[in-house]
């Protein structure tokens, strides 16, 4: 009794150091795969190496095949040393179908290939449990084949399966011969999400500048749609990647990336994804034109700009929504929001006589004309949805102030962002377009939207009214100057709701600050600047009455008003002042006594002062 329990022991000893031996081989000829192929392949005759080459760089569309065999070859091992290990195989098979279906990118391949190792697993257990024949090791062979048929086919059909057969070495030497890239050799080639990576050695004359004008060669010769190949350098001098687009990573709409950690307006914004995957970055702190017809994807595009504005300890956020409010409303808590056009007109007026010259003061006092967001001193960003309609809303004087508003507000970190639906020369004049440093175009009905949005552009390619469906955008900045549609971030209304801004925003319009009051404030801001940097050396102040020559002409002359007081300043004073001409300060003067900011005093000579200083 004792030496036949001694000899089960021995038996499952044997049978598990069986199995971990079998595990660690298939491991080691796994990780040596391709130096074994390449030991067969020198060691086989010239008529068979092209078959087993053929084999070797099938083994994605065989693998059921390969599987099935080594099931039988391992069953028939198995049964004649540990007949009692049978529940191995079933438990293989599920640990396969779950790599298969974790780590597979394709669905119709991860599920074939998960349903081949379920049967493998259940035939090889069965096979062991009822003891196994060679009639049933030919039906497992025979189900190794059935299973193949469907990659096989799948393989065939395949665009990526194409282009691996032109890219075989001597297909490939022949195609680079027949188009004018002798010398282009290939290396190795890598699967990425969204097809395939070839290393190429740049031989001869070649460069990387060479190769890129003969990418419609390639996209000829390796049978690929246009746009599908993208030449880019490699990180040693004589090579250069392929990079193969095969799979379509934009047949659904692309998630947002959540933003993790902190967040600052000066980093760039994931907007959207190119077609081979990579994540295109647009500048925030930019003046935007957002266009696009209504469902093309505009309010996500918005939200996508705005969710690291709301996040961001450094930046402010105003949405201007004169649709009845119905997108604002998402912007609830987030952002300060004006949904009629009478108060963005005067939130308008309130930026211009207020807001402007109280950060002109800011620069001032910091001794600096650029502005660098912090946690006091923010951003911000207006975004103007459906601009057209505030178009519409201004008379012509209102109109001229918008325009001086657009183009000055940058310098002191404000920045507006304004989207529209119908892009015309009426609702979208050509003094607004100038100004725009950044335009972002989704889908348009019509080509004359276009025109009017990129005017002369539309012969080089940028025509959004072409572009695909929701989503599908053009952008055109300082960073992107080639029309290459990429598909947006969707970030839908309820994700958007769950975003915590960094602070409350203010909802209700504050109270119009006097500047000799905001003046109080930033003397105070001042000297305690200057007791922190005592030690540090600073640069000379300006006399007293004499304005810093970076501010604008309208902002210098309201800081010089603000600092005469009741008194005022004659118009040769204020010239002195500021350090501008005749015909600027005259002109600034006008634009001031037109919105009633500025009045003019009846004394001998003349002279003007601040209306809130005159009445005070």
């Amino acid at each position: 009794m004792f030496a036949q329990n001694a000899g089960d022991n021995a038996t499952g000893v044997s049978s598990w150091a069986l199995c971990l031996g079998v595990v660690v081989a298939l491991g080691v000829a796994w990780t040596c795969r391709r130096e074994i192929a390449r030991w067969a392949a020198r060691q086989l005759g010239a008529g068979v190496r092209g078959g087993t080459r053929w084999l070797v760089g099938a083994r994605a569309l065989l693998a059921p095949l390969y599987a099935g065999l080594g099931v039988v070859v391992a069953a028939l091992a198995v049964v004649r040393v540990a007949p009692r290990l049978w529940w191995m195989f079933p438990l293989f098979g599920i640990v396969a179908a779950a790599a298969a279906v974790w780590r597979v990118r394709q669905p119709y391949r991860r599920v074939w290939i998960a349903a081949d190792a379920v049967v493998w697993g259940a035939w090889g257990g069965v096979a062991l449990a009822q003891g196994i024949t060679s009639a049933e090791a030919w039906a497992g062979l025979g189900l190794a084949v059935v299973g193949s048929v469907p990659h096989w086919i799948e393989g065939q059909v395949s665009g990526e399966a194409r282009v691996l057969r032109r890219l075989q070495p001597a297909r490939w030497a022949e195609i680079c011969e027949d188009r004018g890239l002798k010398g282009l050799k290939r290396g190795r080639i890598t699967r990425t999400p969204m097809g395939l990576d070839v290393v190429v050695t740049l031989g001869g004359k070649l460069t990387v500048e060479a190769l890129n004008g003969h990418v419609r060669h390639l996209e000829t010769g390796l049978g690929t749609r246009r746009g599908a190949v993208r030449i880019t350098a490699h990180e040693m001098a004589h090579k250069a990647t392929v990079r193969i687009m095969t799979r379509n990573p934009l047949r659904k709409p692309v998630a947002w990336p959540a933003i993790t950690g902190p967040v600052s307006v000066t980093e760039p914004v994931k907007l959207s994804l190119s077609p081979f995957g990579e994540w295109v970055e647009v500048d925030l702190r930019q003046r935007i034109l957002i266009v696009g017809a209504s469902g093309s994807g505009k309010s996500s595009v918005q939200r996508v700009l705005a969710a690291p504005a709301i996040l961001a300890d450094d930046g402010d956020l105003e949405v201007w929504d004169l649709k009845e409010g119905m997108e604002s409303q998402h912007y609830a808590g987030k952002a300060r929001r004006i949904t009629t056009a009478a108060d963005a007109i005067e939130r308008l007026e309130e930026l211009v006589t207020v807001e402007m010259p109280r950060r002109a003061a800011i620069l001032r006092h910091k001794r600096t004309s650029t502005w660098k967001p912090s946690t006091t001193d923010r951003d911000l960003f207006v975004m103007v949805d459906e601009g057209a309609a505030l178009i519409r809303a201004l008379d012509e004087s209102q109109l001229a102030r918008l325009f001086t508003f657009m183009e000055q507000a940058r310098a002191f970190g404000i920045f507006v962002w304004w989207a529209t639906q119908y892009p015309k020369t009426t609702n979208l004049p050509s003094e607004l377009r100038s100004q725009m440093s950044c335009v972002i175009a989704l889908k348009m009905r019509r080509s004359s939207e276009s025109r009017v949005v990129f005017e002369d552009g539309t012969r080089e390619g940028w025509t959004p009214h072409r572009l695909t469906g929701t989503g599908w955008l053009l952008i055109s900045d300082d960073d992107h100057d080639e029309p290459v549609p990429t598909r947006a971030a969707w970030l839908d209304e309820k994700t958007f709701r769950k975003l915590v801004p960094s602070r409350q925003a203010v909802e209700a319009a504050p109270e119009r600050l006097a500047i000799p009051a905001a003046r109080e404030v930033l003397e105070v801001e001042a000297e305690v600047v200057d007791d922190q940097a005592q030690a540090e050396e600073q640069p000379a102040a300006l006399p007293a009455g004499v304005v810093d020559p970076g501010m604008t002409t309208v902002a210098a002359v309201l800081v010089a008003l603000a600092d005469a007081g009741p008194a005022g300043l004659s118009a040769a004073a204020l010239q002195m002042a500021t350090g501008r001409g005749k015909s600027q300060v005259y002109a600034a003067l006008a634009e001031l006594q037109d919105d009633g900011t500025v009045a003019k005093l009846k004394v001998k000579g003349g002279g003007y002062a601040l209306t809130a200083a005159k009445t005070g």
